[in-house]
């Protein structure tokens, strides 16, 4: 029984010992594809570029703390956090994409975009961007939107834009002229823009989207909380073994750092609710 126990214990260390070796190999492997998905999100304006920075720094903090541990608990825990949030934020926004419809949809609107980058003046994409925005209930800047491009469209060439904009003048009314809320932001954008005047990101595709990412979205707060517990969680159970004059105003600093995230979330719903 002795020699059995032994051997399991043998055997235990030996998977350990391979564990605290090859998980961190995973982490660093996966960390170019996390990088370049981050960067991509802010480049799009769909993730703070501050939030951005801060996640991208958290994890590369747990690629280090994986690779050399200070405790044996930590290269576990920072394997586990790190594809936590590599795994769980994508899946939290194909979740968001809810069908196959809606992706098309959305691929298309970005088309619209792309082309009104180019070209602000382009009158049939304005004109398409403003249907997606009526048939998604943002009937008063569709018609704004409309109104502006109809205006270099020909009523011999484009005879069902024309059809289409005198129905909703008949439908729309003033109670639909209200400004929305960027979601990246939180500006007012009013009837007849495309692009928020703020932050120039294209709103009406954002709201569509109901992008994971934004001030009012639920994964923005989950980025905001999961840095702050990372650095937090991971950081004050090493400041035990150096000096209390370091160690206490680098304790009440990370927790400063859980508090203003916790704030910054509950605001955020406040704020946009």
């Amino acid at each position: 029984m002795l020699a059995l126990q032994d051997l399991s214990f043998v055997l235990w260390g030996q998977a350990t010992g391979a564990a605290n070796v090859l998980m961190p190999c995973f982490i660093w492997i996966a960390m170019p594809a996390w990088a370049i998905y981050l960067v991509h999100r802010m480049i799009m304006a769909e993730l703070d570029v501050l939030i951005g920075f801060l996640t991208l720094c958290a994890t590369v903090y747990l690629g280090f703390l994986a690779w050399r541990p200070p405790q044996e608990w930590m290269g576990f825990g920072a394997v586990i956090a790190f594809f936590s949030i590599v795994v769980g934020l994508p899946l939290m926004e194909k979740l968001n994409m809810a069908s196959a419809d809606k992706a098309l949809m959305l691929e298309q609107i970005e088309t619209q975009y792309t082309q009104l980058r180019r070209n602000p003046q382009n009158a049939i994409a304005t004109f398409r961007l403003a249907k997606y925005a009526y048939d998604n209930g943002m009937a008063g800047h569709a018609l704004a939107l409309a109104e502006i491009a109809i205006t270099s469209l020909s009523p011999a060439l484009f005879r069902e834009e024309h059809k289409t904009i005198a129905l909703w003048r008949m439908t729309v009314g003033p109670q639909h002229q209200a400004p929305v809320k960027c979601l990246g932001c939180g500006n007012d954008c009013h009837p007849g823009e495309a692009f928020c005047s703020k932050c120039w990101a294209p709103f009406i595709y954002d709201r569509i989207r109901g992008g994971v990412f934004k001030t009012s979205s639920v994964g923005r707060k989950v980025l905001l909380i999961w840095v702050a517990i990372v650095v937090a969680g991971f950081t004050i159970p090493q400041l035990a073994r150096i000096s209390p004059a370091i160690a206490i105003p680098v304790t009440l600093l990370l927790i400063a750092l859980c508090f203003w995230a916790l704030f910054t979330a509950i605001r955020d719903t406040v704020t946009n609710s």
